[in-house]
């Protein structure tokens, strides 16, 4: 029997944790790497540089969070001269950091 509409859903993941496989995975992957840095270093330097550059790209994919993109539609319209310029310079604050 389907979910009525506008119930909570029960069970599963939560929202944004990650599937325990990957986790697992990835720590696997993890210690392969710390464990056989030196040999993986020797075999990178005999590759072409874009045959070690991908391998690389492929290795952080494991290692590193990916990066989301961000949208932010932010009307301006109704903001006085003080209150834009508070803004502007809030977010010079965040840029230089």
């Amino acid at each position: 029997m389907p979910r009525k509409k506008g119930t909570p859903k029960t069970g599963g993941r939560v929202k944004g944790k990650v599937n325990k496989k990957t986790a697992e995975t990835r720590i696997w992957i993890q210690k392969i790497i710390d464990s056989n840095q030196k040999t993986l270093e020797a075999d990178l330097k005999k590759l072409k540089p874009m045959e070690r550059w991908t391998i690389i790209d492929r290795l952080l994919n494991y290692t590193l969070p990916k990066m989301q993109s961000v949208d932010a539609n932010i009307s301006i319209d109704g903001l006085s001269d003080e209150q834009f310029q508070d803004l502007v310079d809030k977010l010079i604050e965040r840029v230089v950091e």
